[in-house]
């Protein structure tokens, strides 16, 4: 498989190397874990890793003194990924992006 195929769909990442991932992707209270799993878009592939869509990366404001959230592109380096899962028969659901990890009583 071609990596470029996953580019705009949803995966299922898996990470090592937790510690040294940005703040905002690694998990507020430590787990112990020597892997994150996480559900992220792939916008891009390069050389040195993929990069994920974060669509609410939290920014401060110096100068307004306020927190601001922001799209962002992350880099994940690919000697931090373990695996990438990837589904091509399910229909993708970009609503359902950021439902990572809790059971939903929702109608599918």
């Amino acid at each position: 498989m071609d990596l470029n195929s996953v580019v705009g769909k949803t995966v299922r990442i898996t990470l090592v190397g937790v510690e040294v991932q940005d703040p905002f992707i690694r998990p507020r209270i430590g787990s112990g874990e020597p892997t994150l799993t996480m559900v992220t878009q792939v916008e891009a592939v390069d050389d040195i890793g993929l990069w994920i869509k974060v669509p609410d990366f939290p920014v401060f404001d110096n100068v307004e003194r306020h927190e601001e959230k922001h799209v962002a592109l992350v880099l994940l380096r690919y000697e931090y990924i373990s695996s990438i899962v990837h589904f091509p028969d399910v229909e993708e659901n970009p609503s359902k992006l950021n439902r990572i990890g809790f059971a939903s009583d929702e109608p599918k």
